[in-house]
């Protein structure tokens, strides 16, 4: 495989270190701020609140190698994919009670992740798709 094939993924010349550094640590606030939010109503709910932590250890290195492919785009998607699954799990899920076990749990985290998940693969679409598109722009 040689580098023409892996040349939408490596970052576009001419962006500098410290601009990508610059998003990344916004990004990772931002994050930060949208997982404060989600552990606060996931306690204020009495959900289980390791999980908006977990997501966002997931959320952190997935920033820093959008950082060192210099991937503006899904950096925004990681973050907004984050609040927005999180919202939408709590708006369509449900508690479930299994009276056989004397426990109850509510499944907003299956959902909270699918569409985060979703929301990344979106941006690294983007991400990609713009990338090719440039790429072979700059060829002509």
């Amino acid at each position: 495989m040689g580098r023409d094939a892996l040349a939408p993924l490596l970052p576009l010349k001419g962006e500098s270190f410290m601009s990508r550094f610059i998003w990344a640590i916004g990004a990772i606030i931002a994050l930060f701020i949208c997982f404060l939010i989600a552990e606060h109503f996931a306690r204020e709910i009495h959900f289980h609140t390791g999980y908006p932590r977990f997501l966002f250890f997931v959320g952190i290195p997935l920033l820093v190698i959008l950082m060192i492919f210099n991937a503006h785009k899904a950096m925004i998607f990681v973050v907004i994919g984050y609040i927005i699954g999180f919202l939408l799990g709590i708006m369509f899920g449900e508690y479930i009670y299994y009276p056989e076990l004397n426990y109850g749990r509510h499944n907003w985290w299956g959902i909270w992740t699918q569409w985060f998940l979703i929301f990344i693969a979106i941006g690294l679409t983007w991400e990609f798709a713009v990338r090719v598109k440039n790429r072979r722009s700059q060829k002509d």
